[in-house]
């Protein structure tokens, strides 16, 4: 898609759908190996929705504490009635600390006494590093995606994951993991231009708020949309404008894009590479090759990452899948 509009479309056919799936097999030569997935298993439920114009919608969520699962806003976005399930036992939610901006809602409920997964961090993770996807498939069995983070976008003091690890339309709210178990991001959207553009969005973003009860409200529809999914392109964050520049190939929108990217965010390297990108594709190898050499230098002396690899990305497009 190439507008926000085209987002909004698909967003209302999806929760008209309301499905969810994740159709990928286990990779037997992956780094997250067999027995770490099976405790993460322990931790996933799956979220049925009963929604407010008497559809029915489902999705994934995760058990970060005692009684305390954390799922995709959007899938609850509408919800009257919330019900966790896992081995054909189920939960009833009573209340909700929401957070639509980031796409991030916690559910308590009451009698839930699965294991908590352990939370890590996207600030720990490395481009390269092996993950695996969780979640939900069509059925009552969960199922795993392997694959390797092969971006980080600086966003709101944390950092958004784009992974190769693949997901589908449903599995909302499933778990990204890393290759010790720990939850490093909650499975949100991805693009339609490409198997390497799966985005999870990280747990740093709710951690602090679990144990704050005073943040737990009664279920009710939840207005807002996630920052992915905003009425127009000018409102995205700028990585996620930068991929839409890319995937239609318009590098001086590309271009302009950078330089204010760049104005207000000097030392982004993404922002530098977003310009070397546009530079390239305009004719300018040259000045491309010093804005991604600048790009590389930032990279190298970030007290977050050691030097990443510096290539003309593949264009993009962000859309809405759950």
């Amino acid at each position: 898609m190439s507008n926000a509009l085209g987002f909004r479309k698909h967003w209302l056919s999806i929760f008209a759908c309301s499905v969810l799936g994740l159709g990928i097999s286990l990779n037997a030569n992956a780094e997250v190996d067999r027995g770490t997935l099976a405790k993460v298993t322990a931790s996933l439920v799956k979220v049925q929705v009963d929604l407010a114009n008497g559809g029915i919608g489902a999705g994934t969520g995760v058990v970060v504490a005692r009684g305390k699962v954390i799922t995709n806003c959007h899938v609850i976005k509408e919800a009257e009635r919330i019900l966790l399930v896992q081995d054909g036992i189920q939960w009833s939610v009573t209340a909700t600390s929401n957070d639509m901006h980031h796409d991030l809602c916690l559910l308590t409920v009451t009698g839930l006494n699965l294991p908590a997964i352990k939370l890590g961090s996207s600030e720990q993770l490395n481009v390269g590093d092996e993950v695996a996807a969780a979640g939900f498939a069509f059925g009552s069995k969960a199922h795993y995606a392997q694959g390797s983070v092969n971006g980080l976008h600086s966003y709101d003091s944390s950092r958004v994951v784009r992974t190769t690890a693949q997901f589908f339309p449903g599995d909302s709210g499933g778990a990204l993991i890393d290759k010790n178990g720990q939850l490093v991001g909650i499975l949100s959207f991805f693009s339609e231009a490409g198997s390497g553009s799966f985005f999870a969005v990280p747990v740093d973003w709710f951690a602090a708020r679990i144990a704050n009860m005073q943040a737990y409200k009664p279920i009710a529809p939840i207005a807002d949309m996630p920052f992915w999914f905003r009425p127009s392109l000018a409102e995205l964050p700028y990585f996620l404008q930068a991929a839409n520049f890319e995937s239609q190939s318009q590098w001086s929108s590309l271009m302009t894009l950078a330089e204010t990217w760049i104005n207000r965010e000097p030392n982004n390297p993404e922002a530098w590479l977003a310009r070397g990108n546009a530079l390239k594709a305009l004719g300018d190898v040259a000045s491309a090759a010093q804005a991604h050499a600048n790009a590389a230098t930032i990279y190298a002396i970030s007290e977050q990452r050691a030097a990443q690899p510096i290539i003309a990305t593949k264009g993009l497009t962000v859309s809405a899948r759950d």
